[in-house]
């Protein structure tokens, strides 16, 4: 009505809404009995309420400030060891841990940045490629720590590094390479191959007590997509155990995609699907290079074969309903 006076502008109250959530999560993390799985997600969601309220905020003409100042505080951590001659993971867990979660940090930076309209915003455009300059800096210094803890740590193919392992033939899963992590390391060395016929030798050769910190390290790759470099300078050595170790742990996720699209393809043809299948289909056209580079090798060639097949089941799809 003309005698009501102005309400607030909507996204101001989002900003109240976000804020009032925000202050909710930083008490809940203040709170010291927390599990460690607790904690990082509290943080993950404090992160991810802070890009809201910059994508929020940003049409009061503040987002982008918000978004810059965490930005140059992720860089300065990041930078200060550029310039250390000491590894980070020989300088300390605290130490280590609040790398990975600056890095961490930054990669949710560049996620945000890349959901917003960067094209339409030269500002927004310049801060995502600092962005990514600073979270590839972070990676190749994550490359780095990660060479050293295997060099420092790694062991000799001795029979003390050895134990049996019983193969279950109804697991398709071979857990050997993180079976280390999950028994104590007081068993680990003094596990011993043996006789039963149906047991198989693994072989520590990094020493269990690190392989947290190389999980941890491999986790945060993965999340900033850096998932074929990671094995690379894991497995690099072992010529196509490397590719095959990335497709085994990326194939999951790229079977259901595909599967989602075929089902979607499948559908009834009908002209009100039309938006909607062009829009897969622009998509797939814009991945068909990342797809093609990922499982170039011959272990990868039946991914690239069905993303192709969909990519053209898209596009049969789009013309008979024209």
């Amino acid at each position: 009505m003309d005698g009501c006076r102005p309400g607030v502008p909507t996204y101001k109250g989002d900003l109240h809404v976000v804020a009032a959530a925000h202050n909710i999560v930083k008490a809940l993390g203040a709170t010291k009995n927390l599990s460690d799985d607790l904690r990082k997600i509290l943080i993950d969601l404090d992160s991810h309420l802070s890009m809201i309220t910059s994508n929020i905020d940003s049409k009061g003409g503040r987002g982008l400030v918000d978004v810059k100042e965490r930005l140059d505080q992720a860089e300065r951590k990041i930078m200060r060891w550029e310039t250390d001659p000491m590894m980070i993971w020989d300088s300390g867990p605290k130490e280590a841990s609040d790398y990975l979660e600056t890095v961490d940090e930054t990669g949710k930076l560049v996620d945000g940045l890349r959901g917003l309209s960067v094209h339409e915003n030269q500002k927004q455009k310049e801060i995502l490629h600092r962005a990514m300059n600073i979270l590839q800096m972070a990676m190749s210094r994550l490359e780095e720590e990660l060479i050293h803890i295997l060099v420092q740590h790694g062991q000799q193919f001795e029979p003390k590094n050895m134990y049996s392992r019983s193969i279950r033939k109804d697991i398709v899963y071979d857990e050997s390479f993180v079976s280390v992590e999950d028994e104590p390391t007081k068993e680990t060395s003094s596990r011993n191959c043996s006789n039963d016929e149906s047991g198989e030798c693994i072989v520590d050769l990094v020493h269990a007590d690190v392989i947290p910190d190389i999980k941890s390290i491999a986790k945060v790759m993965f999340t900033s997509n850096y998932g074929p470099e990671f094995c690379d300078q894991v497995l690099g050595g072992f010529g196509s155990v490397s590719s095959y170790c990335f497709l085994e742990i990326s194939k999951a996720t790229i079977l259901c995609l595909l599967n989602f699209g075929e089902a979607v393809a499948m559908g009834p043809h009908r002209p009100e699907k039309l938006l909607r299948l062009l829009d897969m289909y622009e998509t797939l056209a814009g991945l068909l290079r990342d797809i093609d580079t990922l499982f170039s090798e011959e272990a990868g060639s039946f991914i690239q074969l069905q993303f192709h097949e969909l990519y053209d089941h898209v596009a049969v799809c789009c013309k008979n309903i024209v």
